[in-house]
């Protein structure tokens, strides 16, 4: 028989399972709403008009930052532009250290310098 304890626990049971299930299995299927929604919670950076592929230098208040048109397409059309550069053990943006520049063969963004970690700071 069904108590109202253990069907107050089946019913809690079944929404905890739904939230968690229907949330990864749209993210995974590539539902474009929850991806947006993912990239929004992770503070991703604004979609904008750049070409996929296409590689530039962005000027930021801590220095210049290499950056690449992501190829996936916004829920609106636009493209993301995403960092070269890793971000350092702390979390925070690296940026270049004697500047950046586009390679006019490869079209690459990098950073400017001779350091062994490719100018980078």
């Amino acid at each position: 028989m069904l108590t109202p304890r253990l069907a107050a626990r089946t019913l809690l049971a079944v929404v905890v399972s739904l939230a968690v299930v229907v949330p990864v299995g749209m993210v995974l299927t590539g539902c474009p709403v929850a991806r947006e929604v993912a990239l929004v919670a992770a503070r991703a950076p604004s979609p904008g008009d750049c070409r996929p592929g296409a590689h530039r230098c962005m000027t930021t208040p801590d220095g210049p930052v290499p950056v690449v048109c992501s190829h996936v397409a916004a829920l609106d059309g636009r493209h993301r532009e995403w960092p070269s550069l890793p971000r350092d053990s702390y979390g925070a943006q690296r940026t270049c250290l004697h500047g950046c520049t586009v390679d006019a063969d490869s079209g690459v963004a990098h950073c400017v310098g001779l350091a062994t970690d490719g100018g980078a700071r």
